[in-house]
């Protein structure tokens, strides 16, 4: 700008003297350099990790409100967007099981809050005996815009949770799977391990439904060893206003013995999914330690051990064994046996 400003005045006969001149171009010079450092320092400024807040007047969806207020009670930072690390002693500390079902909660809905590094999955009935969760937690405005996206599903994160899972158990119907039993219960699971259990009633009615109709001997199975996952873990998977459990245990187990009798039917080729499903109850009638359930939700039914009947089913597991089996098993069989037995007459 100086160089074109000197040769205007040049052309007009008003020539700039040379001491000007240079004076001038230094003063730009230092002007120059200030405003790269001012542009330096705004950048750095505005690249930060630091998030700001709407003003009060502004509002906020009431999911998104519910989830600001939830996350600051449970000592989430909301200050900048930088992934934190958190880990929770969700067995003996109340405070961090509630962090660990709202972190759950997020994940349901793809917020991208969320994510669980390590630590047990009950879900899957893995690694259970583990104590702690590590969890990946971030906030930001992107994670905002994915709340204000499923507002639709309710005015809170929970209530938005349960409705997306009541959206997954639809689409199964739509895709006529209304009687998938290994869907239906990691569904069922999924909220539990979130605390949804009081928000999905009719998934549990669900449950017990496709149970009796059921015709998946290692789907049935695979039921029963989750559940006795579910009884083994006291805390996190425990809910007091869930339904109860027993009946889908007994209706499991009922319809596994119904079935045993199609086992001498089972193709040559294909006993392999028969094989494990019968070891998994072989395992659950022999007993131990990582069998026997402690859950008080799941309480076993009142009937003397004695008054169990000495009989072999026709896969060679000898039922009387229930009598002195984990509680969960004997009360199951017990209860299920007297009405699922075909007859031979």
């Amino acid at each position: 700008m100086a160089h074109a400003t000197a040769h205007e005045q040049a052309d007009l006969g008003h020539g700039i003297a040379q001491p000007q001149l240079v004076e001038t171009l230094t003063m730009a010079q230092g002007l120059a350099q200030l405003r790269d450092r001012w542009q330096a320092a705004f950048h750095a400024h505005s690249r930060g990790h630091a998030l700001g807040q709407a003003p009060r007047v502004a509002g906020q969806p009431p999911i998104v409100a519910d989830a600001v207020k939830t996350a600051s009670a449970l000592r989430f930072g909301l200050s900048d967007s930088q992934r934190r690390t958190r880990k929770f002693d969700i067995r003996r500390k109340p405070a961090h099981l509630r962090a660990s079902r709202f972190c759950h909660q997020m994940t349901i809905l793809d917020t991208d809050f969320s994510s669980l590094a390590t630590g047990p999955d009950f879900v899957a009935g893995l690694r259970t005996d583990l104590l702690h969760e590590e969890w990946q937690t971030g906030w930001s405005p992107h994670l905002e815009g994915k709340l204000i996206a499923v507002a639709n599903l309710g005015v809170s994160v929970a209530k938005a949770a349960a409705a997306r899972l009541a959206e997954h158990r639809a689409a199964l119907a739509d895709q006529g799977r209304d009687n998938d039993l290994p869907a239906l219960l990691y569904l069922y699971l999924t909220g539990l391990r979130a605390g949804l259990g009081a928000h999905f009633p009719s998934l549990a009615t669900a449950l017990n439904h496709a149970a009796a109709r059921s015709s998946d001997f290692a789907g049935l199975a695979e039921v029963i060893r989750r559940l006795q996952a579910i009884g083994a873990a006291t805390g996190p998977m425990s809910d007091p206003a869930a339904p109860d459990l027993m009946p889908l245990v007994q209706r499991a187990f009922g319809r596994l013995v119904y079935l045993c009798n199609d086992l001498p039917q089972t193709p040559p080729d294909d006993p392999g999914s028969k094989i494990e499903a019968l070891s998994i109850v072989a395992g659950m009638l022999r007993g131990g330690q990582a069998a026997q359930p402690s859950s008080t939700r799941m309480k076993p039914a009142v009937w003397p051990a004695k008054s169990a009947q000495r009989s072999t089913s026709s896969t060679g597991v000898n039922t009387s064994s229930a009598a002195s089996s984990p509680r969960l098993a004997s009360a199951a069989l017990i209860a299920a046996r007297p009405s699922c037995t075909r007859s031979t007459g």
